[in-house]
C-alpha cells in the first residue's frame, strides 16, 4: 500500500464536473486500488466568496481529508475560520516548520508562506510514499525538495500561449492557427513551468502534451492521466428525439451553448420539428427556455444520470478550451450515449479515437447534420450506441487510464 498526500490550492471537489470530476477519479481509483490517499485543501477562500465548502464527492472513502483555516462540519462540509480564529488556531500548532526559505513567489496562484508551513506539517503527520500536486498546487513543489517524498503534477492541460479560435455563423474559423499537434514553438507559461520541473513525474491530461513534455522536458518523466471512470454504464437506446448538454456556467459552456442555439439548433429543428434539447447545470443561468423552439433549462439536478438516462444523444459544441478530451465527452460516452462535438473537445494528437461513438464536426452545417442523423437514422445510431462501449473500455475506463501512472507510482514509492 502507497500512501500519497493529494494536495489541492482550491476546492476543485466543491463542485459537480469539470476539474473536480477529473481530480477525484484519480484520488478514487488510487484508493479503490488500495492505496491511503490523504486530502489537503490548502485554502477554500482562494477565488470564492463563500466560507463554505460542500464536497460533492464520498472524501470519507480516503485515509484523512485536511482543510487549513477551518473546522469540519459534517462528514464533507466545512467552515472558514475568519482571520482572528485561523490565527489563533495557527499558534496553537505545535512544530511549525519554518517555511519562509521555501516560499516561491507572490500573486494569487502562488501558496502563501502559511499555506507551504500548513501543508509541511500535515505532511510530517501523515508521511506519504508521494505527494500528488493538483493543478494550481504546483507550486508547492519546489517547497517539497526537503520532504524527499515522490512529487507528481497533475496541472491539467498546460496554459499553451497563442492558441487562437474564432467562431462564428460558418462554424470554427482560423483552426490553421492551432497546429494539429503542438510543436516544439509553443511553450507554456514560464512560471508555471519553473514549478513543473520540480517535480518528479507529470501526468498530463491528453498524448498531444505527453509528446511536448517528452520532446522539451527530456530528464522528467510524464504519462497520459485522462479522465476515467470505475464502469461503463450501459443504457437503452431513447426513440423520442431528446439532445443533453451539461455544463457549469463556465465562460466555455456559456460560448458552446450560445453558438449551438444560435446557428446550429434552428437547421437541427427545421429538419427534425419534434427534436428538444435539455439543458442541464448552472450554465441554464444564461439561456433562456422557449418551448416553442424545443429549449428546456433543466438547471441542477440531484441526479445527472437520470438526464443522460432519457437522452437520445449528447453535445458539446465546444468553441474554446485547452488541449485534450474534454470530461463531458468523457461522461457522455460512459454513460453509453453517441455524441456530437467539436475539434475542440477532443485530443488533437489521437484522430478517430472517438469515431465508433462520436461525430466531430467544427462547421455549423456539419454539426447539424451529424446531430439530425443521429436523431433520425435508426441504424447509424445504434451503431454508435454500441461503439460507446469499445471507445470506453479503450479510451475513460481506470484501467486504460489509470494503469501507467499507477505502476510508476507504486515502482517509486517501493525503491
Amino acid at each position: 500500500m502507497v500512501a500519497i498526500g493529494f494536495i489541492q490550492s482550491y476546492p476543485y471537489d466543491a463542485f459537480f464536473g469539470g476539474d473536480g470530476s477529473y481530480l477525484q477519479s484519480v484520488a478514487d481509483y488510487l484508493a479503490r486500488s488500495g492505496h491511503a490517499v490523504h486530502g489537503l485543501v490548502s485554502d477554500i477562500t482562494r477565488g470564492r466568496t463563500s466560507p463554505l465548502y460542500t464536497s460533492k464527492y464520498p472524501i470519507e472513502q480516503y485515509g484523512s481529508w485536511h482543510v487549513r483555516k477551518a473546522v469540519r462540519l459534517g462528514v464533507r462540509r466545512f467552515l472558514g475560520l475568519s482571520g482572528a480564529q485561523a490565527a489563533r488556531s495557527a499558534a496553537r500548532a505545535a512544530g511549525a516548520a519554518d517555511a519562509a526559505s521555501h516560499w516561491v513567489g507572490d500573486g494569487a496562484e502562488f501558496p502563501t508562506r502559511e499555506e507551504v508551513d500548513w501543508v509541511l506539517r500535515r505532511l510530517d503527520r501523515i508521511k506519504p510514499d508521494a505527494v500528488i500536486l493538483c493543478y494550481g498546487a504546483v507550486h508547492f513543489a519546489p517547497c517539497l525538495g526537503r520532504t524527499g517524498v515522490k512529487v507528481v503534477a497533475l496541472p491539467g492541460p498546460l496554459p499553451w500561449r497563442g492558441v487562437k479560435i474564432a467562431v462564428g455563423r460558418t462554424g470554427l474559423e482560423r483552426l490553421d492557427e492551432r497546429p494539429a499537434v503542438l510543436g516544439d514553438a509553443e511553450r507554456v507559461d514560464d512560471a508555471f513551468l519553473r514549478s513543473l520541473t520540480c517535480v518528479d513525474l507529470v501526468g498530463l491530461t491528453n498524448d498531444d502534451e505527453v509528446g511536448y513534455w517528452r520532446r522539451n522536458q527530456g530528464t522528467k518523466t510524464a504519462v497520459r492521466v485522462g479522465m476515467g471512470f470505475p464502469s461503463f454504464k450501459p443504457m437503452e437506446g431513447q426513440e423520442e428525439p431528446t439532445v443533453l448538454f451539461v455544463g457549469n456556467a463556465t465562460p466555455q459552456n456559456c460560448t458552446a451553448i450560445s453558438w449551438f442555439l444560435s446557428y446550429i439548433w434552428p437547421e437541427v429543428r427545421r429538419r427534425c420539428p419534434r427534436a428538444r434539447i435539455r439543458i442541464v447545470g448552472r450554465v441554464c443561468r444564461t439561456v433562456r427556455a422557449d418551448i416553442e423552439s424545443g429549449v428546456e433549462c433543466v438547471g441542477l439536478v440531484p441526479d445527472v444520470e437520470a438526464e443522460y438516462a432519457r437522452a437520445r444523444i449528447v453535445v458539446a459544441p465546444l468553441v474554446r478550451g485547452t488541449a485534450g478530451v474534454k470530461v463531458k465527452v468523457a461522461e457522455a460516452i460512459s454513460h453509453g450515449r453517441p455524441l456530437v462535438t467539436t475539434s475542440v473537445g477532443v485530443d488533437a494528437a489521437a484522430a478517430g479515437q472517438l469515431d465508433a461513438a462520436a461525430f466531430v464536426a467544427d462547421r455549423t452545417t456539419e454539426f447539424a447534420e451529424a446531430v439530425v442523423a443521429l436523431l433520425t437514422d435508426e441504424a447509424l445510431y445504434r451503431a454508435k450506441v454500441a461503439g460507446t462501449r469499445s471507445v470506453f473500455q479503450k479510451c475513460f475506463s481506470y484501467e486504460a487510464t489509470y494503469a501507467e501512472f499507477l505502476e510508476w507510482l507504486t515502482d517509486q514509492a517501493a525503491s
